[in-house]
């Protein structure tokens, strides 16, 4: 039907909408998805694209693993050109997540993402989406030293770690792991929380990253390896 009509008919929010529900049910339709690239691509003026629909449109891709570098740029160059304000914390996260998924290394992009995180303050964006932000810029291989620096000094001054969801903490680790930017005491914070919960709310990859990190941090915390060893011998391998 989308063919038939044409993407011109269906506008940039209809598309979008039907791009994401492909890629969620995990049904890569070639051809509809370097339709959508060729449009976006040959389209004059994107100011009809709501930060949304760019965030739906690159998770898509990324997820369904149909990665497009013209595309990906053209909307890179047209986000550039935007003030990132009227972009909300989660469509920002997932922008990134998408280009570092995809394996796009757009460093004007994150740049100007580091300065919105930075501008905005680490506060305003919640747990998920900085977490989400910071495994995007270590998986695109961008150390981002001042973006890094501010989220390790937040988890540290934060007085309740409870916000933070077990995925949280694999990327936030992670991402310093990855990009090599080992904070011992931010590792210390993040541990002693997890050794206050119940590992029965962490899923097995999520349990492998953290002490993953731990690791290749050099990061040797006895307590939270004893307590996830505890953890493996009680749900079974």
């Amino acid at each position: 039907e989308v063919a038939c009509r044409g993407l011109g008919s269906f506008g940039s929010q209809a598309i979008s909408n039907i791009l994401w529900a492909f890629a969620k049910a995990n049904i890569a339709h070639p051809c509809m998805f370097d339709k959508v690239a060729y449009k976006v691509i040959d389209c004059r003026d994107l100011g009809l694209f709501r930060p949304q629909d760019f965030a739906n449109i690159v998770w898509a891709f990324a997820t369904a693993k149909r990665s497009n570098p013209r595309m990906f740029k053209k909307v890179s160059d047209d986000i550039a050109s935007r003030d990132l304000r009227s972009f909300k914390p989660h469509e920002i996260a997932i922008i990134v997540w998408a280009y570092a998924t995809a394996k796009i290394s757009d460093h004007c992009l994150f740049e100007k993402v580091a300065a919105e995180v930075a501008c905005r303050g680490l506060g305003s964006f919640g747990s998920q989406a900085i977490s989400n932000i910071l495994w995007a810029f270590a998986k695109a291989n961008i150390a981002h030293p001042c973006m890094f620096d501010k989220v390790a000094y937040k988890v540290i001054d934060c007085r309740d770690l409870g916000l933070f969801r077990p995925q949280d903490f694999a990327n936030i680790v992670w991402a310093f792991a990855t990009a090599k930017r080992s904070n011992p005491r931010m590792f210390k914070k993040v541990s002693d929380d997890i050794a206050s919960r119940d590992l029965r709310s962490f899923k097995p990859h999520e349990i492998a990253i953290i002490v993953w990190a731990y690791a290749t941090a050099k990061i040797s915390d006895h307590c939270l390896f004893e307590k996830v060893a505890a953890e493996v011998a009680c749900r079974g391998l």
